[in-house]
């Protein structure tokens, strides 16, 4: 199990980790596409 001292820290990881990804995906993927098709948010 997670020590109570060390969850909010690896939760706090996990957290940063999720969003550096998914930005990281979300780059790569305009940038492959060229013109931004991937990504249909309007």
């Amino acid at each position: 199990m997670i020590s109570e001292k060390n969850a909010p820290r690896l939760l706090g990881a996990a957290f940063l980790f999720v969003v550096v990804v998914s930005l990281a995906s979300g780059l790569l993927l305009s940038s492959a596409a060229g013109s931004g098709r991937w990504i249909s948010q309007g």
